[in-house]
């Protein structure tokens, strides 16, 4: 299964046509169908077709001859407060205030990924405003830690941080 190779194998995989960034797409989407209602990842997601048609340009681009980015076709989540200009996406910061929130422009941090071909499938549960250590203080609802349900996963980045740990995200 390609979600379990390492991203600098994931990424020359795709970069040299061996593995499909569609087909990374389809496993990271069927893990975040099965575990993210559990464990409470994602606060915006990408609809599974919109991250796929970014994938197959991806893969487009790369079958054609195309120079590609050095995270091309790469699924990343971003922690709700980073500020994402997608109108598929929101930034709430983890609070039910800002949940209709859609920023006007790009964090530099979002600028530099999308400039590398990532795919941004979506953005992460957190602390309401980052004021946490443990992602149980989000306006939503708790993440919880994919390896023991008794612990937390951290915080205020515990979203993020079990997207990855669970293959939801890279």
């Amino acid at each position: 299964m390609p979600i379990d190779l390492s991203l600098v194998d994931l990424v020359e995989g795709i970069r040299c046509g061996n593995l499909r960034a569609e087909s990374l797409m389809e496993e990271v989407y069927a893990r975040i169908d099965q575990y993210n209602s559990q464990l409470n990842v994602f606060l915006s997601l990408l609809p599974s077709e919109t991250a796929l048609a970014r994938a197959r340009k991806i893969d487009q681009k790369i079958s054609s001859g195309q120079t590609v980015g050095k995270l091309a076709g790469i699924p990343v989540s971003i922690k709700d407060n980073i500020c994402i200009n997608d109108p598929e996406l929101s930034n709430s910061c983890g609070s039910q205030i800002l949940r209709e929130y859609h920023s006007p422009y790009n964090a530099t941090a979002v600028e530099k990924l999308l400039q590398e071909d990532a795919i941004i499938i979506g953005t992460t549960n957190m602390d309401e405003f980052a004021m946490g250590s443990s992602t149980e203080n989000s306006s939503y609802h708790a993440t919880l830690n994919p390896w023991d349900s008794e612990r937390v996963p951290g915080g205020s980045s515990g979203g993020g941080a079990v997207s990855v740990a669970s293959g939801m995200a890279l």
